[in-house]
């Protein structure tokens, strides 16, 4: 039998590195001698590995631009005028207006006539008073009525006449029911009413001069509850 050959003694894992590193050098050494030897074909390297080839190509013309054209703005279509007619201004003789006899306000009057009253010291009745004035009280009452429940569900209805006492400057003085209505409840809200008013127009200083008061018996008409 053959002996064994005998290994210097070293630790296992360093003979094994060593040995490895010796044979990758010596495989290295051996390459690259192979390489530099004259007359050594060079590899080929696979269509693959081939060096990019790239060719530049020139720079495309810039388009030149048209040439620029005048702006004509659109011609404006003319329409015909239509022909216009001239009035003919035709002087008529001035007229001299008639006046207008204002008849007498029928409020004051039927009040005078169904309850004639003696005129009061220092006061004045209401014929005094324009119509105007009158028909803007009735007007002023009548927006401020209100009909009591009472009468309202008994559809009570009637007519109460009130003597109402008035300043000057248009203040209720004085309300008292002249005549009744037939219904008390219609009475006291003809009554009141003047009170909630508190004060009309003034009177025009022009009417009822030389009076401070104003006395008129002004109907108060409840057509329906």
């Amino acid at each position: 039998m053959a002996r064994p050959l005998s290994t210097p003694n070293l630790p296992a894992a360093w003979s094994v590195r060593t040995l490895g590193l010796a044979f990758t050098v010596l495989l290295h050494v051996g390459l690259l001698v192979w390489m530099l030897w004259p007359g050594t074909a060079p590899l080929a390297l696979p269509a693959s590995l081939q060096p990019l080839q790239v060719n530049l190509l020139a720079p495309a013309p810039r388009p030149v631009p048209p040439a620029a054209l005048p702006f004509a703005p659109p011609a404006a279509a003319t329409l015909p005028r239509p022909p216009i007619s001239v009035p003919t201004l035709v002087l008529a003789p001035a007229v001299t207006p008639k006046p207008v006899a204002t008849p007498a306000p029928p409020v004051a009057a039927a009040s005078a006539a169904a309850n004639p009253a003696p005129r009061r010291e220092g006061s004045a009745r209401a014929d005094c008073l324009p119509y105007n004035w009158l028909v803007q009280m009735s007007r002023r009452i009548s927006t401020q009525l209100r009909i009591p429940l009472p009468s309202r569900l008994g559809r009570e209805r009637g007519t109460a006449y009130v003597r109402v006492s008035v300043a000057r400057d248009g203040g209720v003085l004085e309300a008292t029911v002249l005549r009744s209505s037939g219904h008390r409840n219609l009475d006291f809200e003809a009554r009141d009413v003047m009170r909630r008013i508190g004060r009309f127009a003034p009177v025009p200083a022009s009417e009822c001069a030389g009076y401070d008061i104003i006395v008129i018996d002004q109907p108060v008409e409840f057509a329906g509850g």
